[in-house]
């Protein structure tokens, strides 16, 4: 089903960091909740660094930009930390308390985009491995990828998202609770304290999802789209789906199929693969683009520029089916 534009503002994390900034502003950032607002308000913001980075066309330009970016975080930090009273003393009360507010909301935007700098690095050196291929369309009586996948809903991946900036933020907070004079070492020492937490506990909760992969088969119908989990099988007909999203690259790697309220998520980037085969899809097929488009769905050309495709059914053809 297609969400509407308004919705989808108030889910973005950068709308929740605006929020949990301005609380903390009007709290003028006293006691233990406006500063954990404050932790909330830097990873949403990180959030939605990392995302646009994304968003380039190239791998090689995602990371040339995200390394310029994070350096130029950390030179703005080393220079400003060690000059922090010097710079703030001059300044009205207004401002200081500003200056306050924006600089302990870095420490998580600034750990944030470093972790996922990190993890755009390893990406980027295992796409290298030419050895390393993805799975393949195959032809056995019709279009038919087999591939090894974790069928579990994309919210999860998502969650652990979550956990890993809250955990990274509470430890923050926590440190500095059973120790103050951790305050004195500056944004530094805080942003190296919270990816020292968040990126194992990252990769934790990520261990029981890979754990639950499966030999897995998407196969191209004439009237539908079947997929078959460890040996579940559900037929979407192309005419009964809402959205469809395939993403082919990077740790969203993923299929994700809704209709007549019934959703089936494949997660690729994620899953255990076998030796020399990549966590990766292939390009959709133009026969089933056409299926797709026959039956009424809509391809969303914003997401086309990093690796993620979408379809949807627009609300008003949504609204004329509704008695399907």
């Amino acid at each position: 089903m297609t969400t509407h534009p308004l919705a989808r503002a108030a889910a973005a994390p950068m709308s929740w960091g605006v929020l949990c900034f301005a609380v903390a502003a009007i709290w003028r950032g006293e006691g233990f909740v406006p500063y954990l607002l404050l932790l909330i308000a830097g990873w949403c913001a990180g959030h939605t660094i990392v995302r646009a980075l994304w968003r380039l066309p190239s791998a090689r330009r995602r990371l040339v930009a995200h390394a310029g970016l994070s350096i130029l975080f950390l030179a703005i930090g080393v220079a400003v930390t060690s000059r922090w009273g010097e710079l703030l003393d001059p300044l009205p009360s207004a401002l200081q308390t500003s200056a306050y507010l924006f600089g302990m909301a870095s420490i998580t935007m600034v750990g944030w985009v470093w972790l996922a700098l990190i993890g755009l690095i390893t990406s980027f050196v295992t796409a290298r491995d030419a050895a390393r291929v993805g799975p393949e369309w195959e032809n056995d009586g019709g279009l038919v990828l087999r591939l090894a996948a974790v069928p579990a809903p994309h919210r999860r991946l998502t969650n652990a998202t979550v956990v890993t900036g809250a955990g990274g933020g509470l430890a923050i907070v926590l440190a500095v609770i059973a120790w103050m004079p951790l305050l004195n070492g500056g944004p530094r020492l805080l942003v190296l304290l919270f990816g020292a937490v968040a990126l194992p506990l990252y990769e934790w909760c990520k261990v029981p999802l890979r754990a639950q992969t499966q030999a897995c088969e998407v196969r191209i119908m004439t009237r539908a789209l079947r997929i078959d989990a460890g040996g579940t099988t559900h037929d979407f007909a192309y005419r009964d789906i809402d959205e469809l999203v395939w993403c082919t690259k990077g740790e969203q790697a993923r299929i994700e199929v809704a209709g007549r309220g019934t959703r089936r998520s494949l997660l690729v980037g994620i899953a255990r693969q076998e030796p020399g085969v990549a966590a990766t899809l292939p390009q959709l097929s133009g026969r089933f683009r056409r299926l797709l488009a026959t039956n009424g769905l809509v391809e969303d050309a914003r997401r086309q520029r990093h690796g993620q495709l979408r379809f949807s059914r627009p609300p008003s053809l949504v609204q004329a089916q509704g008695g399907r």
